[in-house]
């Protein structure tokens, strides 16, 4: 059964939600720098819920958008518990979504989310619904969809930083190093705004140490380093976490 929302909780908390999921698979070092992107994201969809509180036919279907987005990411986080498991009660009795087998949850998911792009609303909510059935069938292992059904977002939309990231990280679990590589790079020399500046040149560091490679990620930390400097942050944690990997990689 599901919990209804309030019309706040459907413009923050599904965005929230959202950013969670289109990052834990993207990069694990992500989570020692998560509010910058976090408070990015947020920053953007209160600046476009902002503008559309002067329209009230607007700020409807966005109403409305967010909840089907809403719905979206209730199924895609509702968890699969055997008839035995005990926090089938808790869940119930706070009305909380859980699902029997990983069939009818897939099976729920994909149902919201072709309603929800059915139903269309503004093309950020519908971007975050996209992005939702790209990971939907990345996480069926259904790769060449999850990559097919992302690309468009790949642009410079808001959405592009995640999208990208999204598909480099589906590359390396399909073993593809040299689209997963071009896909990092392309992270690397973006700008946008859901990516504080530096971290695209550090996330691609840490790509070339998970392949093994310490002279190019060596390079992608002291270009990091170079873009951190210029900006006078010589207090920024950011900064500060490049400088260490710089140093472990010189020691191993």
């Amino acid at each position: 059964m599901s919990k209804k929302l309030t019309k706040q909780e459907m413009r923050q908390d599904a965005f929230r939600d959202f950013l969670s999921i289109a990052y834990k698979d993207v990069e694990q070092s992500l989570e020692h720098h998560w509010k910058m992107y976090l408070a990015g994201l947020v920053a953007f969809l209160a600046l476009l819920v902002g503008g559309m509180q002067a329209f009230n036919y607007y700020e409807a279907r966005q109403d409305e958008a967010s909840m089907r987005l809403s719905k979206v990411m209730e199924a895609f986080n509702a968890p699969v518990l055997s008839a035995d498991d005990p926090s089938r009660k808790e869940l119930s009795s706070r009305q909380s979504l859980f699902f029997d087998t990983n069939q009818a949850r897939d099976a729920e998911v994909t149902k919201r989310i072709e309603e929800a792009l059915k139903r269309g609303g503004p093309s950020e909510t519908r971007d975050l619904v996209t992005l939702c059935k790209a990971e939907e069938a990345a996480r069926a292992q259904r790769y060449d969809e999850a990559i097919t059904v992302s690309d468009p977002l790949c642009g410079s939309s808001p959405m592009g930083a995640v999208a990208v990231m999204f598909q480099a990280r589906v590359f390396e679990a399909e073993k593809k190093a040299d689209k997963a590589e071009a896909a990092w790079k392309k992270i690397a020399a973006m700008k946008n705004m859901l990516l504080p500046d530096g971290s695209g040149q550090e996330l691609l560091g840490e790509y070339y140490e998970r392949a093994g490679d310490k002279a190019k990620a060596e390079e992608a930390y002291k270009s990091a380093q170079a873009v951190l400097a210029a900006k006078g942050g010589d207090s920024d944690p950011m900064l500060a976490r490049v400088k260490e990997r710089l140093e472990q990689l010189k020691a191993s």
